[in-house]
């Protein structure tokens, strides 16, 4: 891997200004003992003090997965050359493994940007889930973006059709959620971590309800275990309660954040492909 990067403004050490970029202090110390620091092609410390238009190059190998292309290319509504939000189907796995190995979001994507695409996924979402995907295109992109997932300064929106009518017009649930890996399920636990979900009612139905949800914070399933703890789960999700369907009636219909590149708001949208009735 290599990272070039033109220096605007000088006066910062090289540790400082890859802090300033969005790396952690683990990746720098990667570049520091597992690679090569050069500036204008000579090698230097990270206390090297940096000046306009110098050349910063960083040399590292980096693991990540590349997958391989498939036939069908992703929908990708937006892209900068830096990062990329991608439209995720439904029933699609985000990441290539021995079960999925050439159908993945992944490999749609790896059709779309072409040779040498590395997968840098920030926002993921379940196979049973459709909807928006945050993805980088590099190594310092991904921290950053990483950072603000970390922070929640990513806001996510979704959209599902409950199970029942749902009386309350807005709320919150604030359960803790425990994720038992031996049967694929999040539970309500008092020993699980905290969790909180708000949601606003758009639609009742007679037997449904439509309904907006954001996370506040990303657990396994959390929205399906909430829903499901109100004893209104997401139509179709039997795993949860649910009868039966043709899907999973959940879309991540929303994405915002503040770019850290530039400082500007960024705001991506994608409408449900499921009907509530």
């Amino acid at each position: 891997m290599e990272i070039v990067e033109t220096i605007r403004a000088g006066g910062m050490s090289v540790k400082e200004y890859l802090l300033d970029c969005g790396y952690s202090v683990t990746q720098i110390k990667r570049f520091k003992y597992c690679g090569q620091i050069t500036v204008n092609g000579n090698p230097v410390t990270v206390r090297h003090i940096l000046a306009p238009n110098d050349r910063l190059v960083l040399y590292c190998a980096e693991t990540v997965c590349m997958p391989q292309p498939c036939d069908v290319a992703a929908i990708v509504p937006y892209g900068d050359g830096r990062m990329y939000v991608a439209i995720k189907p439904y029933g699609v796995a985000v990441h290539p493994d021995l079960a999925h190995r050439n159908d993945t979001l992944g490999n749609m994507l790896a059709a779309y940007f072409g040779d040498g695409f590395a997968l840098r996924i920030i926002t993921r979402l379940d196979r049973t889930t459709s909807g928006l995907v945050l993805g980088a295109l590099d190594p310092v992109t991904a921290n950053a973006l990483n950072l603000l997932q970390q922070r929640h300064e990513i806001t996510k929106q979704y959209v599902a059709v409950a199970q029942g009518v749902i009386q309350q017009n807005r709320g919150t649930i604030e359960l803790p959620l425990k994720r038992l890996t031996e049967n694929n399920i999040t539970v309500v636990s008092d020993d699980g971590k905290y969790a909180r979900t708000d949601f606003a009612v758009t639609q009742r139905l007679r037997d449904r309800t439509v309904v907006r949800l954001y996370p506040q914070t990303g657990r396994t399933h959390q929205i399906r275990a909430h829903l499901a703890a109100m004893g209104h789960p997401i139509v179709g999700d039997t795993l949860y309660g649910a009868t039966s369907a043709e899907r999973i009636m959940l879309h991540c219909e929303m994405l915002r954040f503040v770019n850290p590149f530039n400082g500007k708001i960024a705001e991506f949208t994608s409408a449900a492909d499921f009907a509530p009735m």
